[in-house]
């Protein structure tokens, strides 16, 4: 018979997509969710009845019937609530960035390994069925050698970053962090390659007089193990529906994921064949049923899977702030 696990939600904006897979998934039972904004409990009350809404994390941590703390508060809260997890012997799910310093990550990475315990951020594209089978075509040399690939993270939701809202609280907020990191992840979980070097730019055009105080605009190179280029564009300014370009340059085909739909040019000659269905066919807790499978498999689990895509976050944002290129 398989273990339930039992678990509960800080923060309950994306938190509630959360709270959701929690419930849908078998193994899991949802035993709180917490939020310090009151008028948000309220509402969520009347809609999760069997749930224990609370204001204060203190006691989730305590309950040592807790098995999972799902983390999905403001970036500059991730660190303190993970390690106030990992000192009760949590396991972990939390949004992106799973913290906001490399200091941090090393130490993350440090305690979960002396307690033995599990963390998984939500990388959500990996779920999109469009994407995981094209991860089998580039395994199976279907596009050829791979020599370029190309990413935008488009926001196309400068409303939230317009308004004072809490992005434009917070003491650091990073778009290559909160945004860009889908389409890094994405990049290096669909070639397998590391990364040797990178170099950026970025700027402050189009929000110069918001109250959000950090770049909106950046774009980096990247050079890939076996010589592979890459290059990262993130826009928070952009004007669009929110949108993730992908393009995968291969010696024998190319593959484009665009606004307008996906296609793969399989000549120079022909016409490209398109695509017939949607990237975005996944559900943002799609992951956790990942997470509850690695639980029960501890052997499966590598931290780096999580944490190495954030390092090239951080390199990135490094790059530009000294204007040179990082190894």
């Amino acid at each position: 018979m398989k273990r339930i696990f039992n678990a509960a939600v800080i923060g309950l904006g994306i938190g509630e997509m959360h709270m959701r897979g929690y419930i849908l998934n078998r193994q899991t039972k949802l035993i709180y969710a917490c939020d310090k904004n009151k008028l948000k409990l309220n509402r969520l009350k009347k809609k999760y009845k069997d749930v224990n809404f609370i204001s204060n994390p203190k006691k989730i941590f305590e309950d040592k019937n807790i098995d999972i703390v799902s983390i999905a508060t403001y970036d500059n809260s991730h660190f303190n609530l993970i390690m106030e997890a990992i000192k009760h012997k949590k396991h972990i799910f939390v949004e992106k960035p799973l913290c906001q310093n490399l200091w941090q990550l090393k130490k993350i990475e440090l305690k979960l390994k002396k307690k033995n315990l599990i963390l998984f951020s939500n990388v959500i594209l990996r779920k999109s069925k469009m994407f995981k089978n094209l991860k089998k075509k580039i395994k199976s040399k279907f596009f050829g050698k791979i020599f370029h690939v190309e990413a935008d993270y488009n926001y196309g939701r400068i409303h939230k970053i317009k308004s004072n809202a809490w992005r434009s609280k917070i003491p650091f907020y990073s778009i290559t962090q909160g945004g860009g990191i889908h389409i890094v992840d994405l990049i290096l979980w669909l070639t397998g390659k590391k990364v040797d070097s990178v170099f950026s730019y970025s700027n402050k055009v189009v929000t110069k007089n918001y109250k959000f105080k950090f770049d909106d605009n950046i774009i980096s190179i990247l050079k890939l193990e076996g010589n592979t280029l890459a290059k990262i564009s993130v826009k928070f300014s952009s004007v669009n529906k929110h949108h993730h370009n992908l393009s995968i340059y291969g010696s024998k085909k190319t593959f484009e994921n665009l606004s307008s739909g996906a296609i793969i040019h399989y000549n120079n000659k022909s016409n490209p064949k398109k695509i017939n269905y949607n990237y975005k066919d996944y559900k943002k807790y799609d992951l956790i049923e990942d997470f509850i499978k690695c639980l029960n498999n501890k052997k499966k689990y590598n931290f780096k899977e999580f944490s190495y895509p954030l390092e090239i976050c951080f390199k990135i944002d490094k790059s530009a702030k000294i204007n040179k290129e990082v190894k």
